[in-house]
């Protein structure tokens, strides 16, 4: 109970802190007359805190009732720009503590071949990647048919589930050849990459890969491990690699929607009438 009391009077300490810092950031988006709506302008003001690190990832968003006052709004405004922040993923409520700053969404750029230890170097995240599952299997007929296997040909198994900053971000089952993967069976994988483990022990480099991105809502064995609520929107991505034309794997991501944010450069192909 003492460390309860001292943890929330921290945490209401760091709020008042946040309000003040967040005093100059807010107040001039707000008193900005430029025909959006109050809760708008709110929003983007809070925004701009978090891009500029005025509000960091982990931080405790200060109560509504003490935005509303400072800055003389209503509540209803400040609970509305913080309810929408909340649901596009920069903010994050935990009963009984408050709403929270969460870390940036990880944006992907389906322009190129990726990968998940890749990302996190460039962008220099800390990464952690946790082995679930890996067992020598078969090839049922449709992993044969994608592979262009044989029915029953030796097949390399993987579950990994991926971290970023510490926080569960993505699950992936990957099947490949075991002709081209058996080192998978028993190489470290935590800082490391599947292909790149690839790549070095078999000497096989992945060249191309296509997917299928659809949204779903996650079940609960798959919230469990990325640690949300039941239903939480996610991507489903499934890819099938190639090396040199040769189908070499069959991966499927489920990854938080809440974490990640795809992009895609779309030039005009020709040009309007």
């Amino acid at each position: 109970m003492p460390g309860d009391i001292a943890r929330t009077v921290g945490e209401l300490r760091d709020a008042s802190e946040q309000l003040a810092t967040l005093a100059t950031a807010l107040a001039a988006v707000i008193a900005a007359n430029d025909g959006r709506p109050l809760y708008r302008r709110l929003i983007a003001g809070l925004r701009s805190a978090i891009e500029t690190g005025s509000l960091r990832p982990g931080d405790l968003v200060p109560p509504e009732t003490e935005i509303a006052r400072h800055y003389r709004i209503s509540r209803h405004t400040v609970r509305q720009a913080i309810g929408e922040m909340t649901r596009d993923g920069w903010f994050r409520r935990e009963r009984g503590r408050g709403t929270f700053v969460n870390a940036r969404p990880v944006a992907q750029s389906l322009g190129s071949f990726y990968y998940f230890a890749d990302q996190m170097r460039e962008r220099g995240l800390d990464f952690e990647t946790r082995v679930l599952r890996r067992n020598l299997s078969r090839a049922d007929a449709s992993v044969a048919h994608r592979l262009a296997l044989s029915i029953g040909e030796p097949t390399v198994e993987l579950t990994l589930l991926r971290f970023a900053e510490g926080v569960p971000l993505q699950i992936d089952d990957v099947i490949m050849p075991a002709s081209i993967s058996m080192a998978l069976l028993t190489a470290d994988l935590t800082r490391g990459s599947v292909y790149e483990v690839v790549a070095k022990e078999h000497h096989v480099r992945v060249t191309r890969g296509e997917e299928e991105i659809r949204p779903i809502v996650l079940d609960w064995d798959q919230a469990r491990l990325l640690e949300v609520t039941v239903g939480s929107p996610a991507f489903q991505v499934d890819r099938r690699s190639t090396a040199d034309d040769r189908p070499v794997e069959l991966r499927r991501g489920v990854i938080r929607g809440d974490r990640y944010v795809f992009k895609a450069d779309l030039p005009m192909s020709r040009e309007l009438a």
